[in-house]
């Protein structure tokens, strides 16, 4: 994955030499990388911002990011019919309330932010910008049943809506035999900060 000029670049595995048949319509033209890859750009611009000029990500490119070892199902995003979620929660708001819980509120907010701040895999930046697309939903990201790793399940969903700074995408780990409990916010579709550990 490569952030650059605006773009996020992602690199898959083909089968063929080209797939640009198959590659949604408003993505930027895909560029052959021999005959075993293909990379996808597509233009970020302001998506966490929720702009006019959104990118499109769909179920397909998050399977085809996450490959074999996940499987990737739809549920209805629980925060985005809950009013009060929806008045109270802004992008400060949960990093104030992530501070006081887990390093106490008298640590200066850009030292808490920057100490608990992780890169985005892949993706989770795809899961990201589909979130922000798609507010009323969440993915279910789970381990295949067939993997013998330890198994994760992630929960990604729209976070905050109508906050004036831009849209707020939850990560969530949130079963303790599943990876959890973890949970981080994004709203760049890039980064992540931690929030929650229990």
């Amino acid at each position: 994955m490569n952030f650059k000029d605006g773009f996020l670049k992602v690199v898959f595995c083909a089968s063929t030499k080209s797939r640009e048949a198959g590659a949604p319509s408003n993505y930027a033209r895909p560029r052959e990388c021999g005959s075993e890859r293909i990379v996808w750009r597509f233009k970020i611009g302001s998506v966490a911002g929720m702009s006019h000029t959104k990118t499109k990500v769909t179920l397909d490119d998050i399977r085809r990011a996450v490959g074999r070892n996940y499987t990737v199902a739809v549920a209805e995003n629980p925060y985005y019919n809950d009013q009060h979620e929806r008045k109270v929660w802004t992008w400060e708001k949960l990093i104030e309330s992530a501070k006081s819980y887990l390093v106490g509120k008298d640590v200066p907010t850009k030292k808490f932010i920057r100490e608990h701040t992780s890169r985005l895999t892949t993706w989770q930046s795809l899961a990201a910008l589909w979130a922000i697309e798609n507010p009323s939903q969440q993915l279910i990201i789970e381990t295949s049943d067939w993997v013998r790793a330890p198994r994760r399940c992630y929960v990604i969903c729209a976070r905050t809506f109508g906050d004036r700074n831009g849209g707020v995408v939850e990560i969530g780990l949130p079963h303790h035999d599943a990876g959890g409990e973890r949970h981080w916010i994004s709203r760049d579709c890039k980064t992540r900060v931690l929030v929650n550990v229990d």
